[in-house]
């Protein structure tokens, strides 16, 4: 009787981690989705925020082929701007003091959209993987998620970039640097994430299946 009595203790706090376990193993994978979907939002309200509340404004140019680091070091510049190797990116990064509002919402809707676009891709897949977890891989619900998460990596593959180059264009004409700096660096390329649209072509494939699937449940069912 005493061993037992010392004993219960150790399977109470066993029983205790194989529920958390259990509950973990159901709910983690849409609960990271949530977690995600959460953090894009605060970033991208952070970087509203700084944008309203700053004075100051980024982006991304591309340097020409011709140019050195030498050129781009001794760029005539206007007053007010400068140049810098963005260490994220690997390319430059051309900072402009005393920025209008417009300008500076216009400077950061590349990170905006792109945050955007991670927040609702997040809230898809917990919405997915809840389904999934719950055993109803063929609900409609499932392959409307996934539907959204190929609208999502179509987007994510060309939209961000595509905000970045119009406002690496805007902010090389409005302060005139275009003219100063022919020959060194210019607007970034529209550029395509060829693995964005690998992801949203699987997707899709892999929604026809559930598709399949569900057409087939339903059969089944109305043969019962």
């Amino acid at each position: 009787m005493a061993s037992e009595g010392r004993g219960g203790p150790v399977r109470r706090a066993a029983a205790v981690v194989a529920t958390g376990s259990r509950w973990l193993n159901r709910n983690l994978p849409w609960l990271i989705g949530v977690i995600v979907a959460v953090a894009a939002g605060v970033a991208m309200v952070t970087e509203v925020a700084e944008a309203i509340t700053g004075d100051d404004a980024s982006v991304v140019v591309q340097p020409v082929e011709a140019a050195t680091l030498e050129g781009l070091a001794a760029a005539d510049l206007p007053a007010g701007t400068a140049l810098s190797v963005d260490g994220w990116t690997e390319g430059l990064r051309y900072r402009v003091d005393d920025v209008s509002l417009p300008l500076r919402l216009l400077a950061s809707g590349a990170t905006v959209t792109g945050a955007l676009l991670i927040a609702i891709g997040g809230l898809l897949a917990a919405n997915l993987a809840r389904h999934l977890l719950a055993g109803r891989p063929f609900v409609p619900q499932v392959r409307s998620a996934m539907l959204g998460l190929v609208l999502v990596f179509l987007a994510g593959s060309f939209l961000p970039a595509s905000v970045e180059a119009v406002a690496s264009a805007v902010f090389l004409e409005v302060t005139g640097t275009m003219e100063h700096s022919v020959g060194l660096f210019a607007p970034v390329w529209l550029r395509f994430s060829v693995g964005a649209v690998l992801a949203a072509v699987f997707l899709g494939i892999l929604s026809q299946a559930f598709w399949h699937g569900q057409r087939l449940e339903r059969d089944v069912e109305g043969l019962v």
